[in-house]
């Protein structure tokens, strides 16, 4: 089990997406997909709790009601809620996931592209053997 931040599992979203659809072994992407689906599961109830403080401090647009709109005298007290929410750390359990799964051997592996964002937003998930 590890904690991560509610920050952390939603920056790794699209991230896993991308990862998802490079060409890697089915091992590795049996773990990236039960990777991918215990983070959804875990952002759940922040995903909840964010649009709880939007209702709470928002009100929706005249002119789009699809969009919510914080209203000014309540900026600051949503910002400071939504900072303690995105700090929140959650206990989740995670597949071990090591840079050289993902091709046969360490030379195949430095030769894939990932996005720079994509690797950071995976610090966490993904752990540098190589």
């Amino acid at each position: 089990m590890s904690k991560i931040t509610v920050n952390d599992l939603g920056s790794s979203k699209d991230a896993l997406n991308r990862l998802g659809t490079k060409d890697i072994p089915i091992s590795i992407g049996l773990k990236i997909a039960i990777a991918t689906e215990t983070i959804l599961d875990a952002l759940k109830a922040p995903e909840k709790l964010q649009k709880q403080l939007l209702d709470k401090y928002g009100e929706k647009d005249k002119n789009r009601p699809d969009m919510v709109r914080i209203k000014p005298e309540n900026i600051a007290l949503y910002q400071e809620d939504m900072e303690a929410l995105l700090k929140s750390e959650i206990e989740i359990s995670l597949p071990d996931i090591k840079l050289s799964e993902f091709a046969e051997t360490p030379e195949e592996v430095k030769k894939m592209k990932f996005q720079s964002a994509d690797l950071i937003a995976l610090k966490f998930l993904i752990q540098r053997d190589l």
